[in-house]
């Protein structure tokens, strides 16, 4: 079966180019069962005019019946038995179990869709990194907001600008009170707003104003509430602001301030599933020809930088 050039979110453009000869989707497993599952990955990969829901995934199959059933996609009863039927994995689980079940696809020869954090650790970050890239497999994380249009235009505009001295990033928000994360354990952990948020925030600071050089203080307050100072290796210096647990809030924001004043971002103006349709056509691209500024070489920089904040907290 061929699949069409539009679908829910648009044309993708990428199938735009072969015409009315178009390849044939790509067919993807799903392995997790969890919410971000059902109402993120599970539909966006379905509705993708270049992708198939063939297989779910999940250590209760009920929860995988519930995911796959609605797309017509299988349930697998193993991770082998899931792999034997796709071309490439969709991961929306713990980031120890991602760990170890993306080497496993990678070795396999499956493409991978990784979701942050990449590993528990910077050292298994850098084992799942050498399996991609041994493999030769096409890889990218779900970085959500770097496939936002409205973050691309200002990260492009903020580039062009320059001069930016100094800039603050925050994610604060009430997610955990949602019911939908009362089993993710590793989110409701002391420092899951780190391993859940961190890669977003300190994924834009970076793309804002440069790699970060040093963390000059990282302070857990209540609520879980973490904030960070980074300096960058452009000489600017910026703030991270995260929490989970903090009620009746969406704050969500970069803010750069330099010689040309101040240029704000709001994040969350497109939706995830909107920034998950922009990530797959760019993940399709890719497959023949590895590479991409968000795949897991980035997930693994990300890793080792919140192991750094994670040994800055323990000392202090």
């Amino acid at each position: 079966m061929r699949y069409p050039k539009s679908g829910r979110f648009g044309v993708c453009p990428k199938l735009a180019e072969f015409g009315d000869n178009v390849p044939m989707a790509l067919n993807v497993g799903l392995i997790g069962t969890g919410g971000w599952a059902q109402v993120t990955h599970a539909p966006a990969i379905a509705a993708h005019p270049g992708t198939t829901l063939t297989a779910v995934y999940g250590r209760n199959p009920d929860k995988a019946a519930a995911i796959a059933q609605p797309h017509g996609a299988a349930v697998a009863t193993s991770v082998p038995e899931l792999l034997d039927q796709v071309d490439a994995v969709a991961f929306a689980v713990p980031p120890a179990l991602q760990a170890d079940w993306a080497i496993q696809a990678a070795g396999a020869g499956k493409h991978l869709i990784l979701d942050k954090p990449l590993a528990p650790t910077a050292t298994k970050a850098a084992e799942v990194l050498e399996a991609v890239e041994q493999a030769g497999v096409a890889s990218i994380m779900l970085l959500t907001q770097r496939f936002a249009p409205q973050t691309r235009d200002w990260l492009s505009e903020v580039d062009r600008t320059g001069g930016w001295v100094a800039g603050s990033v925050r994610f604060v928000a009430g997610g955990l009170l949602d019911p939908m994360f009362k089993d993710s354990q590793w989110r409701q952990e002391d420092l899951g707003a780190l391993l859940d948020l961190g890669p977003h925030s300190l994924d834009l600071a970076e793309a804002a104003l440069g790699p970060v050089r040093e963390v000059a203080s990282a302070q857990l307050a209540g609520q879980g509430l973490m904030t960070l100072a980074l300096s960058h290796e452009s000489g600017a210096v910026s703030t991270v602001t995260m929490a989970l647990r903090i009620p009746d809030t969406a704050a969500a924001d970069v803010v750069l301030w330099g010689e040309h004043g101040e240029r704000r971002l709001e994040l969350w103006q497109a939706t995830a599933q909107e920034c998950y349709s922009v990530m797959l056509d760019e993940f399709l691209s890719t497959v023949d020809s590895p590479g991409h500024p968000c795949d897991a070489r980035r997930g693994y920089e990300l890793q080792v930088l919140i192991e750094l904040i994670t040994n800055h907290l323990k000392r202090n």
